[in-house]
């Protein structure tokens, strides 16, 4: 019984361990060959294979090229796929495999990562490519693993592409039965990479006591910060919370923030943190220096610090955190964030007290009402040598503040406000002396004993003045009544040079003028024959000398000898009317008398040279039809002219063709025209009075007027053409005769009806 029991566990040990032999050897085979991909069935027994395979390979550069390959079939599986779900699977695999092999990758020392980070360069741009044909997902997964490829190709290095492998946030502790290869070259550390400052020569700097198993991962069991109290045995300032050392630190998982190559934080999910503190303590701004402090805000020994309020009030965009909001509605107290921004000399009140527009600060106003302390904002643009007084004394309209009113009461001092008004140069006396405070403009002087008029008003003076003193001419009581006395004057020009007009006669005034009239001009003209001298003679006017014609007893009338003269131009040539006959006045008209005008006419047939036809004239030379012995006699050679309504305008009614059509120039009276195919005779000829209506040719041809026929077929009403006889008896004459034969063939006894409508009368 016993042996038949041992028998039964004997075969039971055999039959597992060949079932352990079957599956050992069907997961190394499916590791080798890998015919299988994401999501079939026993896929997972194949990844577990080359998993496996991985931790048991010798050597980091083995391990980086075995896990860059395991990559590249995650690849081929997801370029392969043939279904949503396949592809989805074979996204998550690939992704994992990038990252596995990203992690072994980065346990190659810098030196000798320069072929296998080529290979998985090239890898990524393979990827790359077989992302872009694929659909876009709903899950989003090919968009994010886009994005990270881009992330990594845009970085440099192995290790800026690890710095960006996601941390957990409770790292696993090393399995208690980790395989580890017996006197292995290394140790696999893929739980936990000895990268950077873990990378330490030997295993007991982490393994005390020869203690492997459960040795944890979790940075804070190895590292502490220094404790608040140590803060300044380090050399950093305390007693200002901004400047400690994180007092306050993130109390998550170190990797949360920080990797081993770059201690500096690089990553971080914002999502559902409220407490920024801790971390960005000191990102605040600096605090404002007291003594900046006591210039601006004199009234107060109080150091504004940053806003005291949470972060999230202003930063809502952890991605952003320059970009920042803040409702500030009913928030009055500004300086604990504005202080930096407020300018020197600044109004030492509340802000709000002028910039109630949160959304707009350059927008403010200010009730000035009942303000008179103006210095404490407006200091800085008083004006240079400004009156020292309070501005109120002068501003007192706070709304314009150009509008100055002061009361100058008393006051004799103006130069202590107006010395900038005064203009140079400019009397040096008071201005009491001429101006006044109730008008500035009306200007009064008490002139009395002032002689020296010079002293003030030499600036007055226009160039070329007289240069002696001003009471020679002028007295006080009225500047405008010039009076001097020209006794014994003789040198005008010295005062009177620049009244000269042009061309003048340069000598003596007293010549001409009198001191007493000046306007009365008289000259003795005896003796004088050079009129040019002293008179410019007008434009086009005679070349010669004055004496020719005028006379200086009497200037008119003028005489002139116009004996043997025949260039009248040479005077005259300006007075010619426009359109006047351009030849020489002598032509036509004599000296003796001007309206006596005769011209020789012969040989002469441009009469348009001189003569205009009048308004609707023939526009030809008049000489074709006129003759200078008899103008009305007009004769014209109409011998081959036709177009006769060039010149002659037909009578009223008359026909308005062309005049040769029926008129010759022979004999105008002899008329006759070619009737051959008109017949249209209204359009010439009226028929007389009482006759039919119709059309000439309807009974009349062009061949002989007298023979008259008609065609009366079909016509009854006779009276519309024929009036009867006057012994003839009434009624219609179809009732006795027939347009056959007009003899009375019956005695009609009932009218009879025409028998059809006569036609129109054209």
């Amino acid at each position: 019984m016993k042996q038949q029991l041992m028998n039964k566990r004997f075969l039971s040990f055999i039959f597992l361990m060949l079932v352990l032999l079957g599956l050992l050897l069907s997961t190394i085979y499916l590791s080798l060959t890998a015919p299988l991909h994401p999501g079939q069935f026993l896929y997972q027994l194949q990844n577990l294979g080359e998993q496996t395979q991985l931790h048991l390979t010798a050597g980091k550069q083995q391990r980086a090229t075995l896990a860059l390959n395991l990559a590249d079939r995650r690849l081929a599986s997801l370029a392969q796929a043939n279904s949503s779900n396949a592809t989805q699977y074979a996204l998550t695999s690939l992704n994992e495999a990038l990252e596995t092999a990203v992690t072994y990758l980065n346990t190659i020392p810098a030196d000798d990562q320069e072929f296998q980070y080529a290979q998985f360069k090239a890898l990524l741009r393979r990827t790359e490519i077989v992302l872009a044909a694929l659909e876009p997902d709903e899950a989003g997964q090919i968009a994010a693993l886009t994005n990270r490829l881009n992330r990594w190709q845009a970085v440099d290095s192995l290790a800026e592409v690890a710095a960006q492998l996601p941390k957990e946030q409770n790292a696993p502790h090393l399995s208690s039965a980790a395989l580890v290869p017996f006197l292995a070259e290394d140790v696999d550390h893929s739980a936990f990479p000895l990268t950077m400052g873990h990378a330490l020569p030997t295993c007991e700097s982490c393994h005390e006591d020869g203690q492997y198993a459960n040795t944890s991962t979790v940075c804070a069991d190895c590292h502490a910060l220094e404790p608040v109290e140590n803060i300044a045995m380090l050399g950093i300032p305390n007693g200002n919370t901004l400047w400690d050392l994180y007092p306050d630190h993130f109390a998550g998982a170190c990797d949360a923030c920080h990797n081993t190559f770059s201690w500096e934080p690089y990553q971080f999910d914002h999502a559902g943190i409220t407490e920024c503190l801790s971390c960005h303590a000191q990102d605040l701004p600096l605090p404002i220096m007291p003594e900046i402090m006591l210039i601006n805000f004199p009234e107060t020994a109080v150091t504004p610090t940053h806003y005291p309020g949470d972060c999230q009030l202003c930063h809502s965009d952890p991605a952003a955190w320059t970009q920042f909001t803040y409702d500030h509605a009913e928030v009055t107290e500004c300086e604990s964030c504005h202080a930096p921004d407020t300018p020197l000399f600044h109004y030492p009140g509340a802000c709000t007290l002028c910039h109630t527009d949160t959304e707009d600060w350059s927008q403010f106003t200010y009730d000035h009402a009942d303000v008179t302390e103006c210095e404490s904002c407006h200091q800085k643009e008083t004006p240079d040598q400004h009156l020292p007084g309070t501005c109120a004394q002068c501003h007192a309209d706070v709304e314009d503040w150009t509008i100055i009113t002061v009361n100058h009461t008393g006051m004799t001092d103006c130069l202590s406000c107006h010395e900038v008004e005064k203009p140079q140069p400019h009397y040096e006396g008071t201005c009491l002396s001429c101006h006044s405070t109730v008008s500035w403009t009306d200007i009064t002087f008490d002139h009395t004993h002032y002689q020296d008029c010079q002293n003030c008003h030499a600036d007055e003076v226009q160039a070329g003045h007289y240069d002696g003193q001003c009471d020679s001419c002028h007295t006080v009581t009225t500047w405008q009544g010039i009076a001097f006395d020209h006794t014994g004057k003789t040198n005008c020009q010295s005062c009177h040079q620049q009244e000269l007009p042009d061309g003048h006669y340069p000598g003596y005034c007293g010549s001409c003028h009198l001191t007493t009239a000046w306007q009365q001009v008289w000259v003795n003209h005896a003796g004088l024959t050079n009129c040019t001298q002293c008179h410019q003679a007008a434009s086009n006017h005679f070349p010669g000398n004055c004496s020719n014609c005028h006379q200086t007893t009497g200037w008119h009338p003028v005489s002139f000898s116009h004996i043997g003269l025949t260039d009248c131009q040479s005077c005259h040539g300006g007075r010619v009317a426009a359109g006047h006959y351009s030849g020489q006045c002598t032509a036509c008209h004599n000296t003796n008398n001007w309206s006596d005008i005769t011209f020789n006419h012969a040989g002469a047939y441009d009469c348009q040279a001189c003569h205009t036809s009048p308004g609707g004239h023939w526009a030809g030379q008049c000489s074709n039809c006129h003759n200078t012995s008899n103008w009305q006699n007009a004769s014209v050679n109409h011998a081959n002219l036709i177009d006769c309504a060039a010149c002659h305008t037909p009578t009223g009614g008359h026909w308005l063709g062309q005049c040769s059509n029926c008129h010759n120039t022979t004999n105008w009276q002899e008329v006759s025209l070619d009737h051959t195919d008109l017949t249209d005779c209204s359009a010439c000829h009226t028929p007389p009075g009482g006759h039919w209506p119709g059309q000439c040719s309807s009974c009349h041809n062009s061949s002989n007027w007298a023979d008259v026929t008609f065609d009366h077929t079909g016509y009854t009403d006779c009276k519309a053409c024929h009036t009867r006889p006057s012994d003839h008896g009434r009624g219609q004459c179809s009732r006795c005769h027939t347009t056959d034969s007009w003899q009375i063939v019956a005695t009609p006894t009932a009218v009879p009806q025409p028998t059809s409508t006569p036609p129109p009368v054209p």
